[in-house]
This record gives structure tokens, sequence and C-alpha cells, in this order.
């Protein structure tokens, strides 16, 4: 992806090109193990704080940077380096922090995490790829490459959701609608030029 619709934000393809594939996923893999310790927050998709307030994703998520240690908050984004956030990749997690050990279900990234992204890319904000994560070490990651269709960048939330989400007269009974539903996120990726890693590890 050498050049995005802002005029060329993504130009970093060349030291990006080190960091995809299998070297991408460990190099990730390693940070977000950082970033759990150090705030173990950073486990779930929102908790409530010492005050009794409710913290969102914004709160939990996080972006670790290409070739950097360091790892910033979501809400830190401004704290970034301009140059460096064609580096940064965003982490969240799909965990609740109210299950406890209970094995949860795995809603893959979804319409809005993409639409979220896909801004931020279009701005400078963002790098190459989104990450999520479950608690219990799972994780994916949807990753954009040279062969990505710009034309991607112009789809609105709408888009999104009737590309990826199925109507609820269409859900079938016998798979889980997560599994209904990455089936759809693995046939957009195809169908767009990007790279989808599932079924990986972060631990």
């Amino acid at each position: 992806m050498r050049v995005n619709a802002e005029g060329g934000l993504l130009q970093q393809e060349e030291y990006c090109r080190k960091y995809r594939g299998e070297n991408g996923i460990k190099y990730i893999a390693a940070q977000i193990r950082k970033a759990i310790r150090e705030k173990p927050v950073r486990l779930f998709h929102g908790y409530v704080d010492e005050r009794g307030i409710p913290r969102d994703t914004s709160w939990t998520g996080f972006w670790i940077i290409a070739g950097s240690p360091e790892i910033y908050d979501y809400r830190d984004l401004h704290l970034i380096p301009k140059w460096q956030r064609i580096l940064a990749w965003s982490v969240h997690s799909h965990s609740s922090s109210y299950v406890g050990n209970k094995l949860e279900r795995f809603q893959p990234i979804n319409a809005g995490d993409i639409h979220v992204w896909l801004t931020l890319v279009k701005k400078g904000n963002s790098g190459d790829k989104t990450i999520l994560i479950m608690k219990d070490g799972r994780m994916e990651v949807l990753e954009l490459t040279e062969d990505t269709d710009r034309r991607i960048f112009n789809f609105g939330l709408g888009t999104l959701k009737k590309k990826l989400l199925i109507p609820f007269d269409e859900q079938r009974v016998d798979i889980p609608i997560e599994e209904q539903e990455r089936q759809l996120l693995r046939e957009f990726a195809y169908e767009y030029g990007l790279n989808y890693y599932e079924d990986r590890s972060w631990m």
C-alpha cells in the first residue's frame, strides 16, 4: 500500500515489510505481553475503575509501534510523534471483565473496528495493522498490503456492516454467529487484498 487517499501518508512500506507475516505476529505478541504486564486492564474491552466509573476501549486499548519499545494508551494517540503514527498499530480486546474464567465467544474484528482503523489510516494516524485480542491468549490481525484495494478507504460504516454482518433472518442456527461473521471477514480480506491472520496467540 504505497499511497493512500491523503497523498502518501502510508509510505512506510519498506520499513514495515519486516513486520509482515509470521515475523510480525511474533513481534506483536511480545509487545502485547509487555503492554499487559504494564497495565492488566488492557486484557478487557472495558472495566469499572476504583471510583465506579465505567471505562471503555479508549482506556483499555493501546498502540504498539513497529521497531519501538514505547506503548501508548489508545486515548494518547496525540502523544505519539506524527512521523511514528504511520508505524503504530492499535490493539484492543473483546473480552469482558465480568465473566471470570469462562471461555468467551471470540467475536472477530468487526465493521466498527475496521471503519475506525481505516479512517485513522487515511489521516496518517495509524499503521498497516489492527489487532484484536482475548484475555485467554487468542488473537487475530488484519493487515494492509501492497495489493490492498484502495476503494476500502471510501467505505462508510454502513457499507462495512453490509459486508461483514449477517442479517438476523439469514443467520444459521447450527454455526455460532461469530464464526459465520468470521467467514465474511475472510472473504472481505480476500476480495480487497488484506492479510487476515486468525487463530493466533499473543501468549
